[in-house]
């Protein structure tokens, strides 16, 4: 009996760090300190739990210079980001932050280095057609991103209230096999 009651407490010391696991970053392209000889267009963090789509990043040059992002897609737990123009030669750091399956925040930081140089552009000009009819797509696409975030916003709600009710069974079911021992 003494032992059912010591791996009834263990249970129930384990179960929640199983539900409730903080998300991480435990594998990145680029990598923590690597040195990359090719421009870079992506980045790529892997997390050891779950995220939601709300997580985010950001990204330095080492003279203070802000990387624009063009876009992030979250495809738990792997976090893409997408930038607006390659990175070159130079030291960049990457400040992540995730919003955790279970509700909770985490963040971090990590640097590498790029060694390829940027290649030399000849500007040409375009008709002003086409530049209208590209401002109307970005338009267009910035209209259908702002409807994206309330679906984000109630498929978290659901994970949450999923993870609330698996958290609560298994508090009940752990409750009631101990009033059983009890019992005995």
């Amino acid at each position: 009996m003494k032992l059912k009651i010591i791996l009834l407490f263990f249970l129930m010391m384990f179960i929640p760090s199983f539900v409730f696991a903080h998300s991480y970053v435990y594998e990145s392209y680029p990598g923590d300190g690597e040195v990359v000889d090719e421009a870079v267009e992506q980045l790529e963090l892997s997390f050891d739990a779950g995220i939601e789509s709300h997580s985010t990043l950001s990204i330095t040059k080492d003279d203070g210079t802000s990387i624009v992002v063009e876009s992030i897609e979250v495809d738990s737990p792997v976090l893409i980001a997408q930038l607006e123009e390659p990175l070159y030669e130079g030291n960049y750091t990457v400040v992540w932050e995730a919003l955790g399956a279970d509700g909770h925040g985490t963040s971090g930081s990590y640097s590498f280095s790029v060694t390829a140089e940027q290649p030399q552009v000849e500007v040409e000009e375009e008709p002003a057609e086409v530049v209208e009819e590209e401002l109307t797509d970005k338009v267009l696409e910035e209209e259908q991103s702002e409807l994206d975030p309330v679906e984000a916003e109630e498929t978290e709600q659901t994970t949450n209230i999923w993870l609330l009710v698996l958290g609560l069974a298994a508090l009940i079911a752990v409750l009631f096999i101990i009033i059983r021992v009890m019992q005995k």
